[in-house]
């Protein structure tokens, strides 16, 4: 496999300019031998080749043809796949990435080293945002497909004033969303202290612009009529396990339909919630990677981690791991059920590290009893539904060359995501994280 990075190293590593319409399109090529990883099917296409131009994927044929599809296209360059695993590339449904303007470029960098080729930002700086669409667009910048909601709409009283927009009446709430989408903003975040009559202004308010809403349970509207026209809630297990507590887990199975019924998607991420607990542990020790990122974001952690650590008694300690497990359960409850998951790490919180922390919640999501195609569909085909991006999320003719290759079959254990040959954004390579 060596063979095959230095190969894809010398021929198509990128500048730096990200993969847009307006950009220059990378290199095409034929990748043959692969095995395709077709996730929805759960099984995988043995001894296929690829043809990568222009963006997308061009062609799928019988890897045996490879050579008589080079000879139709002189020119381009003819890769030995090595009978690489090819699964399509990834979706992380819950991070934050552009709350500090030096966060952006090493956030981005990770994600698409990991696989992850497709984000959806759940708030940060309006300021950063726009800078780095504007990157973009100027092809400046390497990064993933990414959705942002712009500010949380919060209560009176934002739990995070600098990141929110503060809403007490019904009003300021119409007026907060029609500015939002004058500005472009891909959905709408409701936030935990709105109260209920201004929730149900905001839902209103955002149908009418064509925007979705997604975010967390305000405590003063519980699971009314306004949160199941969300389009997904993120953290379940916080939001709404309060509606279904572990003593009375039979509660659950209400709101569970409920929700089913009205097509409201859940992102558990688990991963965020075990970390939390793991870095209040007095033996916890950074990793090496963490000094890849920012200062602002090191020092930040820093801080969070001591503050967690010097309240984390005995009790607190068991009262978590009781969360962790009820969390754990409500996942595998909410999957079995038939509930529309999504994969999200809430990267961009303390040690939750891009890139790395989906792969991370992958194993989570099976660990809490999905099997490795749903927590990989949770992670593909479904986001690209849930945005209605049917060039996303497959391997096929006509979709985006945004794939990942693995050295072992993601289907038969889920940590074989992290066996990274290269990553495919686009069509543009982009070498694997250093680690693995």
């Amino acid at each position: 496999m060596r063979a095959l990075i230095l190969v894809f190293t010398a021929l198509l590593f990128g500048n730096g300019r990200a993969v847009a319409e307006s950009c220059p399109a990378p290199p095409d090529v034929i990748l043959a031998p692969v095995n395709i990883v077709d996730v929805e099917r759960g099984a995988v296409r043995k001894n296929r080749g690829l043809v990568l131009s222009k963006g997308q994927i061009a062609e799928e044929f019988d890897a045996a043809r490879a050579s008589r599809v080079a000879r139709l296209r002189p020119g381009t360059a003819r890769i030995d796949g090595e009978g690489a695993f090819v699964l399509p590339g990834l979706f992380d449904m819950h991070v934050h990435a552009l709350w500090d303007a030096s966060a952006p470029a090493p956030f981005f960098a990770q994600f698409l080293a990991y696989g992850v080729t497709s984000v959806r930002d759940m708030g940060g700086d309006s300021k950063t945002a726009i800078a780095v669409r504007g990157q973009m667009a100027r092809c400046e910048i390497n990064a993933p497909t990414i959705w942002f909601p712009g500010p949380f709409l919060d209560g009176p009283q934002p739990v995070d004033p600098e990141l929110s927009i503060a809403l007490e009446t019904p009003e300021q709430a119409r007026a907060a969303v029609s500015d939002l989408a004058a500005r472009s903003v891909d959905f709408i975040k409701a936030y935990s202290l709105l109260s209920a009559n201004v929730l149900d202004a905001v839902v209103v308010a955002a149908d009418e612009q064509g925007l979705r809403v997604a975010g967390h349970v305000p405590a003063a509207a519980g699971v009314t009529d306004a949160v199941l026209k969300f389009a997904s809630i993120e953290h379940p297990a916080i939001e709404i396990g309060g509606f279904c507590p572990s003593s009375q887990r039979e509660a659950c199975a209400a709101v569970f339909q409920d929700m089913i019924a009205a097509g409201v998607a859940q992102t558990p991420t688990l991963v965020a919630r075990e970390t939390s607990t793991r870095i209040a542990s007095p033996t916890f020790k950074e990793e090496p990677a963490v000094e890849r990122l920012p200062e602002v974001v090191r020092a930040y952690w820093r801080r969070e981690q001591k503050k967690g650590a010097a309240r984390a008694t005995d009790e607190w300690r068991a009262a978590r791991r009781q969360s962790l497990a009820h969390a754990r359960w409500m996942t595998g409850e909410l999957s079995r059920l038939g509930a529309i998951l999504l994969a999200g790490s809430d990267a961009g919180n303390p040690y939750v590290e891009p890139g790395v922390s989906l792969h991370e919640e992958l194993a989570l999501l099976v660990a809490a009893g999905l099997s490795e195609r749903e927590a990989l569909e949770a992670a593909t085909s479904t986001p690209a539904k849930f945005m209605m991006r049917p060039d996303l999320g497959r391997i096929a003719p006509g979709a985006s060359a945004d794939l990942v290759l693995l050295r072992r079959n993601p289907l038969q254990r889920i940590e074989n995501t992290r066996t990274i040959i290269a990553t495919f954004k686009g069509g543009l390579y982009i070498a694997p994280p250093a680690t693995e």
